[in-house]
C-alpha cells in the first residue's frame, strides 16, 4: 500500500502458476453495452449488467476467466487456489477465474470489487464441483487492489471471508485470514456446523474451520506465503517495482537453478516442473504500479511463463495492446510469445533440469532491455499524462499503443534469437 512504498503508490504483485503446456495469452477486451440479460460462464449463467467496464485479462486459453487482470478504473484482481473441507457439489458453479473477470467487468474500485465478488459466491457458489469436461475445480483466495484500497477475500464454497489490507501482505495456495476478519458471510458457522467442522471460540476462525491442510495446496503455500510476506516486511516503507518484480522471480536460493529441484517445484515463488514427466509451472506475472492522484498513468508490467527467465512489458490499458500477445491455443504456436517463452524455458534446462548457467545467460541478454523499459515508461506515462489532462485523448491512445507495439517488437526480435 501507499504507505509501504518508496514513491507512495499501491504496487500489486501476481504469478499464475498452471499446468506447464496450458497457455496464458494477453487479451483486451474495450467497454461494451450488453444486449443480453444474462452472461453465460462456462457452466453457469448469471444476470448481466448494463455495461462491461473495459479491461487486460491473463486468460488460460480454454477459460472464459482470468488468472490476473486489470480495468480502466484501476481495479486489479488475481486469485489463488485453496483446499477446503467443503465436499465436491453435484452443482455447477463459477469458477474461480470467471469471478475475476467479472469484479474487472462490473467494479469502480476494491471495495465495489469485493462486493461484487461475495455477492457472487454466495449466490452461485465456487469452489469444487463435478463436471463432464475435465476441468479442475478448487476454492479460491482473491487479492484485490486499487489506488487507495486493497483487500483479501478467500473461499470455501458459497463462504467466505474478508480482510483489508493495511500495509503489506502476501497471499498463497493456502487460507491466511483466521480470526482477524472484517468481514464474514452470514452462513459460514451453519456451514460449518452442518458438516462437523471444528469451530474455535469465541472468536471464529475461518482458516482453522475450513482450510484442508492436507490438501494438495499443503507446503509450498504456506512457504511461499511465508517467503513473500517475509520480504515486503523486511522492506517496508520502501517497497518499489523492482522489489515487486524480484520477489516474483524468487527461487530461495538465489540464482542458483541445480540445488534442490523438488524444493525448487514446490516452495519457491517463482515455479518450474523440476522434472521432464512432471507438470506445473509459472505461466504468466503481472505487477501493476497504481496511482491515487493523477499525476500519473498506472503502468501494469505483464510477464508471460517463467519470470525469472522473461522480461516484463510496460502496459497502459489506455491504449491497444499488442494484438500478438493475445495469441495462444491448447497446441504449440510458433506465432505466439506464450509459447515462445514456454521454449525459452525449455532451452535454458540439460537433460531436462534447469541449468543455472543457461538461465544467467539469458538473464544477462533480458537486463539492459528491461531497464531501458524501466526508464521510458515512466516518460511516457508522464507524457500521456499530459495528453489526457489537455484531453487529446486519440493522440495519448496512439502514442501508448505504438510505445507497447515497439517495446512488444523489440522483445519478440530478442526472444526468436535466444530460442533458434
Amino acid at each position: 500500500m501507499p504507505n509501504s512504498t518508496s514513491n507512495n503508490t499501491t504496487i500489486f504483485g501476481k504469478n499464475s502458476d498452471r499446468p506447464k503446456l496450458e497457455s496464458q495469452p494477453l487479451v483486451q477486451i474495450p467497454r461494451m453495452k450488453n444486449q443480453s440479460k444474462y452472461t453465460e460462464c462456462q457452466f453457469v449463467k448469471i444476470p448481466s449488467t448494463e455495461i462491461s467496464y473495459a479491461h487486460v485479462g491473463s486468460k488460460p486459453f480454454w477459460c472464459w476467466g482470468y488468472e490476473h487482470g486489470f480495468n480502466e478504473y484501476q481495479v486489479v484482481i488475481g486469485n489463488e487456489g485453496l483446499g477446503t473441507h467443503i465436499p465436491a457439489s453435484s452443482s455447477p458453479k463459477l469458477i474461480g477465474m470467471e469471478i475475476v473477470r467479472l469484479a474487472l467487468e462490473r467494479s469502480k474500485n476494491a471495495k465495489e470489487a469485493v462486493k461484487i465478488i461475495t455477492d457472487l459466491i454466495s449466490t452461485h457458489g465456487q469452489g469444487v464441483f463435478q463436471n463432464n469436461q475435465n476441468v479442475r475445480t478448487y476454492d479460491n483466495g482473491y487479492l484485490i487492489a486499487d489506488p487507495k484500497e486493497a483487500y483479501i477475500i478467500e473461499t470455501a464454497g458459497h463462504e467466505w471471508v474478508v480482510k483489508k489490507v493495511e500495509d503489506t501482505e502476501g497471499i498463497s495456495n493456502i487460507h491466511s485470514i483466521g480470526t482477524n476478519w472484517d468481514n464474514i458471510s452470514d452462513t459460514a458457522i451453519t456451514t460449518a456446523q452442518s458438516l462437523k467442522l471444528q469451530i474455535d471460540s469465541p472468536e471464529f476462525n475461518f482458516a482453522n474451520t475450513f482450510c484442508d491442510f492436507d490438501s494438495r495446496f499443503d507446503g509450498r503455500g504456506e512457504f511461499r506465503r511465508l517467503r513473500s510476506c517475509t520480504y515486503l516486511e523486511n522492506l517496508k516503507t520502501n517497497i518499489n517495482l523492482k522489489d515487486i518484480i524480484s520477489i516474483l522471480k524468487d527461487h530461495s536460493d538465489g540464482e542458483n537453478l541445480n540445488i534442490a529441484q523438488n524444493f525448487l517445484d514446490t516452495k519457491t515463488i517463482c515455479m518450474h516442473y523440476p522434472k521432464p514427466d512432471s507438470d506445473g509451472n509459472t505461466a504468466a506475472s503481472l505487477v501493476s504500479e497504481l496511482y491515487s492522484d493523477n499525476s500519473q498513468l498506472d503502468i501494469h508490467w505483464t510477464s508471460m511463463y517463467s519470470p525469472c527467465l522473461g522480461i516484463f512489458l510496460p502496459m497502459f490499458i489506455e491504449g491497444k495492446i499488442p494484438n500478438v500477445l493475445s495469441i495462444g491455443d491448447k497446441n504449440y504456436d510458433r506465432q505466439s510469445p506464450w509459447w515462445a517463452f514456454r521454449l525459452l524455458e525449455e532451452s535454458s534446462r540439460t537433460e531436462g533440469i534447469l541449468d543455472d548457467d543457461k538461465a544467467t545467460e539469458i538473464r544477462k541478454i533480458w537486463s539492459p532491455i528491461q531497464n531501458e523499459f524501466y526508464k521510458s515508461a515512466k516518460l511516457i506515462a508522464k507524457d500521456a499524462t499530459q495528453l489526457k489532462q489537455e484531453n487529446k485523448l486519440n493522440q495519448m491512445q496512439e502514442e501508448l499503443t505504438q510505445y507497447m507495439y515497439k517495446n512488444t517488437s523489440t522483445v519478440l526480435s530478442v526472444l526468436n534469437e535466444l530460442i533458434l
